[in-house]
C-alpha cells in the first residue's frame, strides 16, 4: 500500500513537471486553411460548360474571422484580395475578393453554409457553396455563376509539439517500468540448471 502511494505520488509530480516543460509548446493552430472546390456556369467569354474553380480560404476558428483568399476561376487571376466578410441571411456567411487593385479587376461573391455555429465562422469546421457569381468590377459585367461547391478542412497531420509530448510520454512510461524492474527468477528444472548444478 506505501509503495502503491510512493508510486502515486511520484507520478503525479512527473505529470506536473511535464505539463510545466511542455505545455507552452503544446497549442493548437487557430487559423485553419480549408480547401475550396465548385462548379460555375459561364456567362460571358468563357469556353466551358461547367467550369470549375478551386482554390483555399483561411479562417481564425477562435475568433471566426477569415485572414486570407486565393481562388481561381478559368482563364481569370487569382482572387486573392480580400475586400468582404460577414454574415448573411442568419445561417451563412459571405466573401468578397478581388483579383487584381487596377481598374480592370474582377470581384468575386461567394456564398456557404457554417458550421458549428449557424451564422458565424467560430469553431468552423468546413461547410457547402450555393452561390455566388464573378463579375467585372467597372462594369459589373457578368463572368460567371456559382452554382455549388465545397469548403473542406485539410486531413490532419500531427504537429512538431504533439509529437514532442507523445515521445515525452513514452519515455516516461519506460522510466516508470525501469524504476519497477521485477526481479527475474527461475523456478522447476531450469533453476538448477541456472545455478550450475547437473539436472
Amino acid at each position: 500500500m506505501k509503495r502503491a502511494a510512493i508510486v502515486a505520488v511520484t507520478s503525479i509530480r512527473f505529470a506536473a513537471l511535464l505539463i510545466a516543460v511542455c505545455g507552452p509548446f503544446a497549442h493548437a493552430d487557430t487559423i485553419t486553411t480549408f480547401d475550396v472546390s465548385g462548379s460555375a456556369i459561364a456567362l460571358a467569354g468563357q469556353n466551358c460548360d461547367n467550369c470549375a474553380f478551386s482554390g483555399t480560404l483561411a479562417v481564425d476558428v477562435t475568433s471566426g474571422a477569415v485572414t486570407a483568399v486565393d481562388i481561381t476561376f478559368p482563364a481569370l487571376s487569382s482572387f486573392s484580395t480580400l475586400t468582404g466578410s460577414s454574415p448573411s441571411q442568419t445561417s451563412n456567411w459571405i466573401i468578397a475578393a478581388l483579383n487584381s487593385s487596377a481598374v480592370s479587376a474582377d470581384i468575386m461573391l461567394l456564398n456557404f453554409t457554417t458550421t458549428r455555429t449557424p451564422g458565424s465562422l467560430v469553431g468552423f469546421t468546413g461547410g457547402s457553396i450555393f452561390g455566388g457569381a464573378v463579375s467585372v468590377v467597372s462594369t459589373g459585367g457578368p463572368l460567371f455563376a456559382v452554382t455549388n461547391g465545397s469548403i473542406t478542412a485539410p486531413a490532419t497531420v500531427p504537429e512538431p509539439d504533439s509529437l514532442l509530448l507523445v515521445l515525452v510520454g513514452l519515455g516516461a512510461l519506460g522510466f516508470v517500468a525501469a524504476r519497477r524492474r521485477i526481479p527475474f527468477r527461475i523456478s522447476g528444472p531450469f533453476q538448477r540448471l541456472a545455478e550450475g548444478s547437473a539436472v
